[in-house]
């Protein structure tokens, strides 16, 4: 995946970042996910609901249309996912979320990592499925400031501006005029999203895919730079490192 750019912002940039959103073109690595990678995940035996979401403008679709239970060793394992009444949602219109992948994924834990170092901030990446001509959710606020990278496709991103803390919440927003601007993001593109700016964003042409990372302020920092608040994804990248490496020295 080459390096993204970001696209530009009317904003000044948020409070006790430690470098200007503008510099997030050079760092950090993205996960270049294909939708051949969310399909081998989804196939994946134990892959279970919520850490796959279905939803069509604002709505989830029902977990029970695509997910059931299965038994492993004499227990029941409930809300697992059926690839292929997943796939339907998806051919329906349905776009589908997989929240906090920094939580199950190495990629996305490592890319969580850099990013909370570069802007003293949690971070929870999330990543976004939307087949052309759809919108996932509607228009809504985040209380997070938000960096879009956009991996498949293109998205037209409706911004609606941002709003002092106090005469906003998070979630969705009811009617609203026309947006204060409209960007169109294309694959290797970065969009910065203010915290508290309402916005939605319609798939174009193709199938989208684009990662969603959500930054929070954190309450100090460790030793070696991390947030304090990231020190369970600085130990799962740790774990999963050390089964990586024990796995390698084995097979040489």
């Amino acid at each position: 995946m080459k390096t993204p750019a970001l696209s530009a912002s009317a904003w000044d940039r948020p409070r006790g970042w430690t470098a200007d959103p503008t510099e997030l073109g050079i760092a950090p690595v993205w996960p270049a996910w294909t939708l051949r990678d969310v399909m081998r995940s989804v196939a994946s035996p134990l892959f279970a609901h919520p850490a796959v979401v279905a939803v069509k403008r604002g709505e989830q679709v029902p977990p029970d249309r695509y997910t059931r239970s299965i038994q492993v060793a004499g227990a029941t394992i409930p809300g697992v996912v059926n690839p292929g009444a997943l796939w339907d949602e998806l051919s329906r219109g349905a776009t589908l979320m997989f929240p906090n992948m920094e939580r199950w994924d190495l990629d996305a834990a490592q890319a969580a990592l850099q990013l909370a170092r570069l802007t003293s901030s949690l971070v929870a990446i999330s990543l976004f499925v939307t087949p052309p001509g759809e919108r996932g959710l509607n228009v809504h606020r985040d209380r997070a400031d938000v960096i879009v990278v956009q991996l498949e496709g293109s998205k037209l991103w409706s911004l609606y501006g941002t709003e002092p803390p106090a005469v906003w919440s998070s979630g969705p927003v009811g009617q609203l005029s026309e947006p204060k601007t409209e960007v169109r993001v294309d694959k290797g593109d970065v969009l910065w999203v203010p915290a508290g700016t309402a916005h939605a964003a319609d798939a174009l042409e193709s199938l989208s895919i684009h990662l969603s990372c959500s930054l929070q302020p954190a309450d100090g920092l460790l030793s070696d730079g991390t947030p304090r608040g990231m020190h369970e994804i600085t130990a799962l990248d740790a774990d999963r490192q050390r089964w990586f490496g024990r796995f390698t020295d084995l097979y040489r």
